[in-house]
């Protein structure tokens, strides 16, 4: 009795043994996949219409957890970034103050990185554009078009010397000479707009002479006028509509119909007197 318990217990160890060698073979894990670098810290951009949160890796899934409010301590996560890939997290409003939780993680593994904690304010990009420059006497006035709650740093002759901050639409500037003026805008979160550099040259702003020796030629399916102008460029104007029809930096214009033409030299900011043509007179 006892030697029939031993051969079936032996008999019970060799198929277990042969069962489970006949298994599928895993390989082994590379230890590397315990070592996972954290994201970068640059991982979060600022865009106009949110946050942009780019996976540099080409290896590792991007998990996204954020907390959109201070007095929370959950994080939730929003998304999971494949390799290379991006999102843009547009659930902000002007203001808020967000953080993100970035944790790399394995494609296959429960493997991590160390979580890395970027924290970013939403706030539209500041910009500020010329609307027109105005000359009176010696006095030059740059007035300008900028967005809400935005003040801006003027800037002399170069970028290093700093002159003043302004929040005024109107810089008033005093030369005889050419001179180009910097502003870098800033919002109420001091997050820097592009700069832009505005050049005033007096010779510019210099009254300009009407064109002359105005000649029409009639053609099968229209009129060519010509003429003559010391100003790089020639606006010419519909008299009936009194729309610009034409900007050339050419002498010469086609026309298909008899109607008023009116003429105006220009350098792009000082505009000549307008001469009058009509082809069919």
């Amino acid at each position: 009795m006892r030697n029939n318990f031993y051969r079936l217990f032996n008999l019970f160890i060799i198929v277990t043994v042969l069962f489970l060698g006949c298994g599928k073979k895993t390989d082994p894990i590379s230890k590397s996949v315990f070592k996972i670098e954290p994201p970068s810290k640059d991982a979060v951009k600022l865009v106009d219409n949110g946050f942009k949160i780019v996976n540099s890796s080409k290896d590792y899934i991007l998990e996204v957890y954020k907390k959109a409010d201070e007095s929370c301590t959950k994080y939730n996560l929003i998304a999971k970034v494949e390799p290379r890939k991006s999102i843009i997290d547009e659930d902000v409003k002007s203001g808020q103050r967000v953080i993100y939780k970035l944790v790399r993680k394995h494609p296959e593994y429960r493997v991590y990185s160390e979580p890395v904690y970027i924290e970013k304010v939403f706030a539209k990009k500041a910009f500020v554009k010329v609307d027109r420059i105005v000359k009176y006497g010696d006095i030059f006035e740059i007035r300008l078009n900028f967005s809400k709650n935005t003040k801006f740093v003027l800037y002399g002759f170069e970028k290093s010397s700093l002159d003043k901050i302004s929040t005024k639409p109107l810089i008033k500037v005093k030369t005889d000479k050419p001179m180009k003026i910097f502003i870098l805008p800033y919002n109420d979160y001091n997050f820097e707009g592009d700069l832009i550099s505005v050049e005033i040259i007096p010779a510019y702003f210099e009254k300009l002479n009407p064109v002359k020796n105005i000649k029409v030629i009639k053609r099968k399916d229209g009129y060519l006028i010509s003429w003559e102008s010391d100003a790089p460029k020639t606006k010419i104007i519909d008299e009936d509509t009194g729309k610009v029809i034409l900007l050339t930096d050419t002498n010469f214009v086609e026309v298909e119909r008899c109607s008023k033409y009116i003429l105006i030299a220009t350098n792009g900011v000082v505009d000549s007197d307008g001469v009058t043509v009509n082809p069919c007179d």
